[in-house]
């Protein structure tokens, strides 16, 4: 494959990769880097490959999004030699000078790990350097790359990867006199560090409502307790147990809960407001018995204050006085607490 197809095909990739990138992990961020490595030449003409070296260079890397990036860079390129027809001289060859890099990924995670390709263009100055004659040729060459990037974290990453420089010395150099072309190529390994990007803006969290009245619930005295009695009726604790099961279900916190004790108006105030203080202390221990804290409930009791029925009921006697009254004859469990809801 020639050069400018090898390098078209690239490009080509790039895009195609960059095409299928879906979310921005490092977007607006900038990363600063160092790598190292194998170094070796391609020549071409007259030239015969020789030994080959290292190269090193820095680079800082602004990313537009997960999957766009633009770079600048300096490359230093040495330790290799290139033989002229298979005879001597040995030339020294090295390079070095700033690239210019578009960077296009495929995101892996939130942190910035990806595949890449990259591609761009070296100002180059190589060096062939025989004894004491040296010949140096500037170029500017395009270049294409591909590798890997493992982010640990969203600031520390790891890269490995491989870049072709193309003729990066050719044969018009002024005074060299031979015939053919060299390119670089570059296997590597970098560290990175990240500055800034768009970090995920947390979950909104779930801010209590405060001091909400959950619920309210009435118990008949007739279903509680027996006539005349603050004891509560076998059938009455099981209806407190159930609705405490319920109260236990709602998501809330700080809870607490008010007993109020009331009785009808027929009787002295004296005995009514003790039977209905008596009443609503049942509760409250019956409440903590099912597992309320003791410190979270209030009890009192009002007597025949409050009344329910009003003025319904004037005018009737006996039985069916008693009977108008019933709604009077209450103990009324009072639920507040912080309910928990998204805002």
């Amino acid at each position: 494959m020639s050069k400018m197809k090898l390098l078209a095909c690239a490009v080509g990739l790039t895009l195609a990769a960059a095409s299928t990138a879906s979310y921005a992990a490092v977007a607006n961020s900038v990363t600063v880097g160092a790598r190292g490595g194998y170094a070796f030449n391609q020549t071409s003409g007259d030239f015969t490959d020789g030994s080959n070296g290292f190269g090193a260079g820095l680079y800082v890397e602004y990313n537009l999004t997960s999957y766009l990036g633009f770079g600048l860079g300096y490359n230093f390129f040495d330790n290799m030699d290139v033989r002229y027809k298979n005879t001597d001289p040995v030339y020294d060859f090295s390079s070095s000078g700033p690239e210019a890099s578009l960077r296009l990924a495929y995101p892996f995670d939130a942190k910035g790990s990806d595949i890449f390709l990259r591609g761009g263009a070296y100002w180059g100055s190589s060096d062939f350097e025989e004894g004491n004659n040296k010949f140096t040729d500037f170029e500017v060459s395009p270049f294409v790359g591909v590798g890997v990037q493992y982010a640990f974290n969203e600031m520390f990453s790891v890269r490995a990867g491989y870049d072709h420089y193309f003729d990066v010395f050719d044969d018009e150099a002024d005074g060299f006199g031979r015939g053919g072309n060299t390119d670089l190529g570059l296997a590597y390994i970098g560290f990175n560090v990240t500055f800034g990007g768009n970090t995920p803006a947390p979950a909104p969290v779930a801010e209590p409502q405060k001091n909400v009245h959950i619920t309210s619930v009435n118990f008949a005295s007739e279903s509680l307790f027996g006539f005349d009695s603050a004891k509560i009726s076998d059938s009455g604790l099981a209806d407190l147990s159930e609705n405490v099961d319920k109260i236990k279900q709602i998501n809330a916190q700080n809870l607490s809960f008010e007993v109020n004790g009331y009785t009808d108006r027929i009787g002295k105030p004296e005995y009514n407001q003790k039977l209905s203080e008596n009443r609503a202390k049942a509760v409250a221990d019956a409440l903590v018995n099912y597992g309320i804290p003791q410190d979270s409930i209030t009890s009192n009791g009002y007597g025949s204050s409050n009344s329910i029925t009003g003025d319904k009921c004037d005018g009737l006697t006996g039985n069916a006085l008693i009977t108008c009254l019933a709604p009077d004859r209450r103990v009324e469990v009072k639920v507040m607490g912080d309910v928990v809801s998204a805002q």
